[in-house]
């Protein structure tokens, strides 16, 4: 994931990783909540650079204060079809968003499991950043 992060200009480096090293730090430490909550923080800092640096090249100055306006921003762009923002990314963000428990599965798994969907979809964004065109 460094490797991806590093060779990608337009990403603000110091802020993405320092999210993935909380998220793995916090859930080192058994701090469930904020662990998950660092894994939200990176993927939206992700889909925050990756809008900008798409908006500088197209000269555009889009309104993206919000994480739903950036994601309908990148849906706007062509960088996501309507329905992979649907239903991937509105989805995984919206699990990372969560408040409070998810029923039948422990805090620490859910964790686990947001860690993983953190650096899985951070991989795809990054890859998929690559290759647009």
């Amino acid at each position: 994931m460094e490797t991806l992060i590093e060779r990608n200009a337009c990403l603000s480096k110091v802020t993405i990783q320092h999210h993935l090293k909380q998220n793995l730090d916090l859930y080192t430490e058994g701090k469930w909540d904020s662990s998950i909550a660092q894994a939200r923080n990176f993927i939206e800092q992700l889909l925050s650079d990756i809008a900008k640096h798409l908006a500088d090249q197209r000269g555009e100055h889009p309104e993206l204060d919000k994480p739903i306006k950036v994601r309908n921003y990148l849906v706007a762009v062509g960088f996501f079809q309507k329905n992979e923002k649907e239903r991937l990314i509105d989805g995984v963000y919206g699990y990372l968003s969560e408040e409070g428990a998810h029923p039948g599965i422990s805090d620490q798994r859910v964790a686990h499991v947001c860690r993983i969907i953190c650096l899985t979809i951070g991989q795809y964004l990054i890859e998929k950043l690559e290759n647009y065109s």
